[in-house]
């Protein structure tokens, strides 16, 4: 987990994306604005949850939160999760995007 400004910054980008998000508790790698910059792996089919207003793009620069899911996957929504901590409308699950022709 190596610092990062974008994505490239983080080297291999099919799988690692550039994570920026508030810092919380005591962090090394933070800038000016009190935020971390992380090289972090996409989230994939097997994540616990992934969040519906964020989706890989290759146009996306970096991410001002966790990484979404990865590249040929989509978070959609899901009732396997507990509506109680993971609300149907943020939170879904990684699955492989679907291609219209």
């Amino acid at each position: 987990m190596g610092y990062c400004m974008v994505n490239e910054d983080c080297g291999d980008i099919d799988r690692l994306c550039c994570s920026i998000t508030p810092a919380l508790g005591r962090r090394r790698q933070v800038d000016s604005d009190f935020n971390v910059h992380y090289c972090l792996p996409y989230k994939n089919e097997n994540a616990t949850w992934c969040s519906l207003h964020i989706q890989h793009s290759p146009e996306i620069p970096n991410y001002h939160a966790l990484c979404p899911c990865g590249p040929g996957l989509h978070c959609t929504p899901t009732t396997e999760l507990d509506p109680h901590w993971y609300p149907r409308n943020v939170y879904g699950k990684c699955t492989h995007a679907v291609r219209h022709q």
